[in-house]
């Protein structure tokens, strides 16, 4: 029986095909693996974020409260400064140019709805007192006087309870913005509306 020659092929010259759809398949695979991370991401920040909800809230309404019981004391303490304002000039007919622009300064805190204008003035304020605090200070004749004296302890008490009230505000603003600052939290809390607060610290010049 006559056999057939057989044919060398050299290694080269074989060829092993892939299937091109294998490597669509791996790029669909990792798509897929992508997506599902996104969706538990997405998931893990909502059900973190629920869970944070109603610290936010509380801690929002804090902000709310304080700032009603900071404008509170800052208005009844601005009520006291007409009388006293008076019996200071009439120890130091000097202080005129000064009282007018503390009361300037109460008649735009009361009618203002803007907290940056509030504050504004708020600061100014302070300053004049804080002037009006060395001045009584530098002249203790005026706290011989029983009914001076007696609004003066009774303006500085309140005077006090503003510095408290805001120091308590801001206070609550960093705890809500540290809440508001935590990822992946943040996210879901940034969509449904939780800005950031906005703090208003004393300034270094009234604390020095």
């Amino acid at each position: 029986m006559r056999q057939l020659p057989l044919r060398e092929f050299s290694k080269t010259s074989i060829k092993v095909g892939v299937p091109s759809d294998r490597a669509a398949f791996g790029y669909a695979r990792m798509l897929e693996l992508l997506v599902a991370a996104l969706v538990l991401f997405l998931l893990f920040s909502g059900m973190s974020f629920l869970f944070m909800r109603p610290a936010l809230n509380e801690s929002r309404t804090n902000i709310q409260r304080d700032w009603y019981e900071f404008m509170k004391e800052v208005k009844e303490r601005n009520d006291m400064l007409p009388g006293l304002l008076e019996t200071v000039k009439m120890f130091q007919p000097f202080f005129t140019k000064t009282a007018a622009k503390m009361l300037e300064a109460k008649a735009v805190i009361k009618r203002s709805r803007e907290p940056e204008i509030i504050i504004a003035s708020v600061d100014k304020l302070d300053m004049d007192i804080k002037t009006l605090e060395t001045l009584v200070s530098n002249n203790p004749e005026m706290l011989e006087q029983s009914s001076f004296r007696q609004q003066w302890d009774l303006f500085t008490k309140k005077n006090n309870k503003v510095v408290m009230a805001r120091t308590l505000y801001n206070s609550s603003v960093q705890k809500y913005n540290n809440l508001i600052d935590i990822f992946p939290q943040n996210i879901f809390a940034s969509l449904l509306g939780y800005g950031r607060a906005v703090a208003y610290p004393t300034p270094s010049s009234l604390t020095e």
